[in-house]
Order: C-alpha cells, then sequence, then structure tokens
C-alpha cells in the first residue's frame, strides 16, 4: 500500500466530504420527509436510517475497490522507476568494467603488433597467456543485451578475442619456419583487434560520460 501523506490526506478529504453530506441528508430526513402533500411529516426514522445506510454501503462499496486499484497502479508505477534506476546503476558497473577488460585487449593487441614489426620475433619473450579472456567478459556476457547496441559490440569483441586466443595458441606451439598464411592471418586479426577495440573504448568512455552529466 502506498504511503505518499499527499494520498492520505486526499482520501480524508473524499471520506469527510462523503460522511459530512450524509449527516447533512440524514439530520434534513430526521425530521421531515418530502412527499405528495403540502405540508411536511414526520419521517419514519428507522426506514430513512436504513435508506440512507443502503447509499452509503454502496458508495463505500464502489469507493473502496477503486481507491485500492489506484495505489496498485501507483506502487507498480514505483516499482518499476525503482527497476528502471537499479538496472541503470548496473549497466554503469558493466561500463566500467568493460572498459577495462576492452583496454587490456587492445593492449595485447597492440604488443602483438609490436612484436611483428621485429626483424625475428621471438617466441620466448611472449607471454603463452597472453589473450586469456579478461573475468569481466565471461561475468557480464549474459547481461550485454541491457546496453543495446554498445552490448551487441562488446560481444562481438569477445567472440574475436576468443578466436585470437586460440590463434596465439597455435602461434606459440608452431615449428620454425611459421607458415606464411598463418602468420599472415593472425597479424591481421590482432590488427581488428586492436583498431574495433579502441573504438569499442571510445564509445564506452562517451556513454560514461554521458551517464554521469
Amino acid at each position: 500500500m502506498n504511503q505518499n501523506p499527499e494520498f492520505d490526506r486526499r482520501d480524508a478529504f473524499i471520506l469527510m466530504t462523503m460522511a459530512f453530506g450524509f449527516g447533512v441528508l440524514f439530520s434534513w430526513g430526521a425530521f421531515y420527509q418530502w412527499g405528495s402533500l403540502p405540508v411536511a411529516k414526520p419521517v419514519d426514522l428507522p426506514a430513512w436510517t436504513q435508506a440512507v445506510g443502503s447509499i452509503l454501503a454502496i458508495c463505500l462499496a464502489v469507493y473502496v475497490p477503486w481507491q485500492q486499484r489506484r495505489y496498485q497502479i501507483v506502487d507498480a508505477q514505483l516499482q518499476d522507476e525503482r527497476a528502471r534506476a537499479e538496472q541503470r546503476e548496473f549497466i554503469k558497473v558493466m561500463q566500467l568494467a568493460l572498459i577495462q577488460a576492452v583496454s587490456e585487449y587492445v593492449s595485447h593487441c597492440e604488443f602483438m603488433q609490436r612484436e611483428f614489426k621485429q626483424k625475428k620475433i621471438v617466441r620466448a619473450v611472449i607471454p603463452e597467456t597472453i589473450f586469456r579472456r579478461p573475468p569481466e567478459f565471461d561475468q557480464f556476457r549474459t547481461k550485454l543485451h541491457l546496453m543495446g547496441a554498445l552490448g551487441h559490440r562488446v560481444n562481438k569483441l569477445i567472440t574475436h578475442q576468443d578466436l585470437v586466443r586460440g590463434m596465439h595458441g597455435e602461434f606459440m606451439r608452431l615449428s620454425e619456419p611459421m607458415p606464411t598464411y598463418f602468420l599472415s592471418s593472425y597479424k591481421e586479426r590482432t590488427a581488428d583487434g586492436a583498431k574495433e577495440g579502441n573504438d569499442l573504448y571510445d564509445h564506452l568512455k562517451d556513454a560514461i560520460r554521458v551517464d554521469h552529466v
């Protein structure tokens, strides 16, 4: 039940108005009744009381369910507003966590890009687990739809990171000389990851900035 004082005052006013109106009506009828005779005559008090009580009961029977329904609608609206506010806060938490994960993936892709530019790639200095999946990707993946189109882009980057992680495993296991087609494909994948990740990072920053305005 809604506890808003505005509604409590409104209910009290309506009930007091009804009580006052029926009080006036009852007081009038307690002494006189109007009929076809030109002169008023004493009223049948029990019958008049029953009639007024019946009218009052009908009014209350209509008013109380209507008022309860009004309260239910207001409560539902308040609950919906609270749910939307909680969802907005959760999305902010997601964005802040994911922007770190995206930044980490970008830095790893850029690291590999620098290694590819070396005259000779020394795999011994490259961490084998460099493309391990950030825990934030698993933590929030099922909730990315709450972010709309931005969440869809994050999901695509997670899929891209899975592919690069698999290619990196092959890259670390292959013996020399490394197949040219594979090395070229791996370079292209990491370049795409760095580009898409940087763009997504900027969009996440913009979304966070807008949310905090």
